[in-house]
């Protein structure tokens, strides 16, 4: 790493600035034993709380401003009566703190936003990082929307399609943005680089104060104290009561034409304006990992140790640990639960100048469900939780990460547990890992004993049989719910098919019918690998071989409209225990099912086949509990699997009926509208999907007396759209 002197850090180069309205939080002694451990940066908590303890770290102030005084303020500068309902609101305050506390800055060349729900590491180490990597796109930033970046002929998608000089993707093009006429870093954030080139990040950005680049011919700098006047509603959004997520890189208001600071920095860098770092810094977030949209954003911190100033996250060193994360809010804590929980049991001790511990070491962030496939697993388990930058080593265990009320529901998992004092030189050892026994006792030296190794290869083995034995019943399950949904489907179909042959085609009602005029038919959205779509052309449904005896194959099959038969597989036997089933053969391994593939054609537990490991009697405890894990993790995945599809014929469901019912109505010369109750014979209200468990099923509502407000609640709760 280069020196501080290299890249222009003086003394006291950086201002964070905080807001916060409320309460103070139960984890602050740790935020200012963090703040304190980087004396060379200034903090500066606003909002209503008076300093909690008479003496704080001598580099930590709290100026405080009441709710409603805030809002005045916020009003003389934006010229908008502003009258805020929630303090969720403050976060768009943010970006205007420089104008609004300018004697904050004094003396420094750096300025930041952040939250009191920080856990800070070395900042100095990582800003020197960070300013040694600039990243000059002017002129090559891609306007992509959401639907561009899923394109994979766009630019926005893979920048090697983008035409010559116009790819800003610092992500994945190495060579993307050089700078070569002396520009330096004006803009940090930890997001960023990132494959949608987002700028900002809301628990941390940062800006060098004077702003713009430095070379000759740029163009005019930035007043990064001043960013937020770049937003051309900047007034409207300080005037709003809702939280428009100023201060971070997306926003639920754009439909308004609401930029966020995102939003401003991608202009200002394509206008040369802003000079990002492109370094790839170390963070982590205590969140889940489930959200499928963004697989870039920071997830899956379970525990940290704090020596110092230098902070690791699950056994790596991270610029910072934010404790709260967005979800689609950015305050929609994740783990705050599990500390609030923690402080009613045994509060955090007030900070004390000179009174700090050489280390503090917390667990429990987030856990997994307690399961009995994991009890000899946790060294290994720890080892794939490890952080690569900012996520989880292990993406196939990742989305299994429970956080919040969601992790303190389970019953016997692992609790927020705060530990203070001395910390050993190994963080978190891999107490229990029995990776000397895998050698299976082959003597030597140094080894587990062979009796140890015996005993732990045959646990290892037991422990695998029987997840083997509930992949294979999950499999079963998940093939007859498939096939219960399919025949309940064909069963609605032949109905409407019934119905919709009697409706007079010039009817206003029937104008947008699926199967008349042209349109498109509602259809199944999980046969044949189909991607989800309800009103696409339903598609022909191949007669399914059976992996059986040729009389064990169903022969229910309703005749479609032109008269011919589609197979319905309504009396399928259950799977035999151990088996893999796939199309076209009963024992033999399809390819991976995901929640928009067939439903039909289960993949077998890896390479495993009937309950025996790859590895077959080669394998030593250490191999056994690594395909242990690996199996573990695809049996969750299919049961997620498993309840994504059951939403999706669920949704797939009540616009097939709904459908039904305007058929029915207008057949029967009743109200389109509304659909007949079952007492009066109604052909639709006598078909009945699968009445599932859990989160398979209905819940409280029932399909078979469902008003049009029902449905279309119904519709609108499973985001069927």
């Amino acid at each position: 790493m280069l020196s501080d002197s290299v890249i222009d850090l003086d003394e006291n180069f950086l201002a964070v600035l905080i807001v916060y309205f409320g309460p103070l939080p139960p984890w602050l002694p740790l935020t200012l034993a963090s703040m304190a451990a980087n004396p060379t940066v200034s903090f500066s908590v606003v909002g209503d709380a008076p300093p909690p303890y008479t003496g704080l770290p001598p580099n930590v102030r709290f100026e405080t401003v009441g709710w409603v005084e805030m809002q005045a303020r916020l009003g003389a500068l934006s010229g908008r009566r502003v009258s805020y309902t929630r303090q969720y609101k403050a976060n768009d305050i943010k970006p205007l703190l420089p104008e609004l506390y300018p004697h904050l800055l004094a003396g420094r060349s750096w300025w930041a936003w952040s939250d009191l729900d920080v856990v800070y590491g070395d900042l100095r180490a990582h800003m020197a990082l960070a300013l040694r990597a600039p990243a000059c796109c002017a002129g090559r930033e891609l306007q992509c929307s959401k639907r561009l970046r899923r394109d994979r002929r766009s630019p926005c998608f893979n920048s090697s399609r983008a035409p010559p000089g116009r790819s800003a993707d610092t992500w994945r093009d190495a060579r993307a943005c050089p700078c070569t006429a002396g520009e330096r870093v004006t803009a940090v954030s930890p997001l960023y680089p990132n494959p949608w080139r987002k700028k900002c990040w809301g628990p941390f950005t940062a800006f060098r104060v004077e702003g713009g680049a430095s070379a000759a011919g740029a163009r005019p700098p930035a007043t990064t104290t001043s960013l937020f006047r770049r937003a051309p509603k900047w007034r409207q959004i300080v005037g709003t009561a809702e939280y428009a997520h100023f201060d971070e890189w997306w926003g639920p208001l754009s439909a308004r034409g609401f930029e966020t600071m995102g939003d401003v920095m991608t202009r200002l860098s394509d206008a040369g304006e802003l000079v990002m770092s492109r370094a790839l810094l170390p963070f982590a977030e205590a969140k889940s990992c489930a959200d499928v949209e963004c697989t870039f954003c920071p997830c899956g911190a379970l525990r940290f140790e704090l020596r110092g100033g230098k902070l690791l996250v699950n056994e790596r060193e991270a610029m910072l640990l934010h404790l709260c994360t967005p979800a689609m809010l950015l305050h929609l804590s994740e783990s705050k639960p599990a500390w609030r929980e923690h402080a009613r049991r045994h509060p955090l001790p007030p900070w004390r100048a000179g009174a700090q511990p050489e280390c503090v070491r917390v667990s429990g962030l987030g856990a997994f469900a307690p399961d009995d496939a994991l009890g000899a697993v946790g060294a290994l388990l720890r080892r794939r939780t490890a952080l690569r930058r900012h996520r989880p080593l292990s993406e196939k265990a990742a989305p299994h990460l429970l956080y919040g009320d969601a992790a303190l529901a389970l019953p016997g998992a692992e609790r927020l547990n705060v530990s203070v004092g001395e910390c050993a030189e190994s963080a978190f050892d891999d107490s229990g890992d029995v990776s000397g026994g895998g050698g299976g006792g082959g003597g030597g030296g140094g080894g587990a004993p062979p009796a140890a190794g015996a005993m732990a290869l045959a646990r290892a083995r037991r422990d695998f049989e029987a997840l083997a034995a509930r992949y294979a019943a999950a499999v079963a399950a998940e093939l007859a719910h498939s096939l219960r949904w399919i025949c309940a489907w064909a069963r609605l179909a032949a109905v409407y098919r019934s119905l919709v042959s009697r409706v007079e085609p010039g009817h206003p009602a029937a104008a947008k019918l699926p199967g008349l005029n042209g349109n498109r038919r509602v259809r199944t959205p999980l046969w044949a690998g189909e991607r989800l779509g309800w009103w696409r052309q339903s598609p022909t449904w191949a007669v399914h071989d059976w992996g059986g005896r040729a009389d064990d194959r169903p022969s229910d099959r309703p005749p479609d409209a032109g008269g011919e038969h589609r197979a319905c597989l309504c009396s399928a036997p259950p799977a035999p225990a151990g088996s893999c089933l796939a199309e076209g053969g009963a024992h033999s391994c399809a390819r991976p099912l995901d929640a928009r593939g067939a439903p039909i054609g289960q993949p077998c537990l890896g390479k495993r086949v009937d309950g025996r490991p790859s590895c077959g009697e080669r394998c030593g405890a250490a191999e056994l509990l690594d395909e242990l894990l690996d199996g573990y993790f695809a049996l969750l995945n299919r049961q997620a699997v498993l309840a994504i599809r059951s939403q999706r014929w669920r949704c797939s469901w009540l616009y097939k009926l709904r459908a039904c019912w305007t058929a029915e109505g207008l057949a029967t010369h009743a109200d389109p509208e509304r659909p007949l109750p079952p007492s009066s014979g109604a052909a639709c209200a006598s078909v009945l999907p699968p009445q599932d468990e859990g989160r398979l099923g209905w819940g409280s509502a029932n399909p078979a007396n469902l008003t049009r407000g029902e449905l279309d609640s119904l519709l609108y709760r499973w985001r069927c759209w």
